[in-house]
């Protein structure tokens, strides 16, 4: 009886990870499929919203009525960006992406017509340029890794790694996170906590990864917070953790 039972288990685990390889195989091959740019406006945008999980940080700006620039806040140089992208943008009419690729006295422009090289370089500092009826985009490298003086973090020390430490802003905790995971699947996502300070909570993950059934459960309890203020992740974790009043730690801060 006891060998029975044992190889139904071991059946059962090689059918699961047989199941487990195929999911990840088809998951690699949908992350390598290449798409050429629409050359649609509408289109693009949302090519780019779907390929990055539409996160809070992304953002869309049109310049004119043909051309719109995309980009991920707080990864780019935004004084380069005032200052001379989007006035020299402004000057004229641009019939194509290769005016205005000869016009930007920038070193680093490019030409790309794949939706995903030009989402990772996103990712990485690029201002996206997309003309209305041409299916390529600029792609305009102005990364910043200037954002804050960075610290060691002081109840996570560690001799090996990272000795960054995260601040009080959303925005710069949220970009550090994108400088290490240049991830399309690195869903972020907004919430607002606290009638009175109306305090900005994000939520990451990265999809296929993690499970979305927990992603779902930690969104629904931060939905569901009623209070009036929200001013400390630690309360945070209070109100969202399975057994506020256990001696041990169910999450980490």
């Amino acid at each position: 009886m006891f060998s029975k039972k044992f190889k139904l288990s071991l059946t059962k685990k090689k059918s699961s990870e047989k199941n487990s390889k195929a999911e990840n195989d088809k998951r690699e091959k949908q992350n390598n499929q290449t798409h050429t740019i629409s050359s649609s406006k509408v289109v693009f945008i949302q090519d780019v919203k779907d390929l990055t999980h539409n996160p809070f940080d992304l953002i869309v700006k049109p310049i004119s009525p043909t051309l719109t620039i995309v980009y991920t806040d707080n990864l780019v140089n935004g004084q380069t960006l005032n200052n001379n992208i989007i006035p020299e943008l402004t000057k004229q009419n641009y019939d194509s992406p290769e005016m205005i690729e000869s016009s930007l006295a920038l070193p680093e422009v490019k030409l790309s017509d794949q939706i995903n090289e030009a989402v990772l370089e996103m990712l990485d500092g690029t201002v996206l340029i997309h003309v209305e009826g041409h299916p390529k985009v600029v792609l305009v490298n102005i990364g910043t890794r200037e954002s804050r003086g960075l610290s060691t973090p002081e109840n996570e020390s560690q001799v090996i790694g990272s000795q960054v430490g995260f601040n009080e802003s959303l925005t710069t905790n949220v970009s550090l996170i994108r400088r290490y995971i240049m991830n399309p699947d690195l869903c972020n996502e907004k919430f607002k906590v606290g009638k009175q300070t109306n305090t900005t909570v994000a939520l990451l993950y990265i999809n296929g990864v993690a499970s979305e059934g927990m992603a779902n459960t930690l969104r629904e309890r931060i939905k569901s917070l009623n209070m009036d203020g929200l001013i400390d992740s630690a309360v945070l974790e209070q109100m969202i953790d399975d057994n506020s009043v256990s001696i041990f730690p169910q999450m980490l801060l």
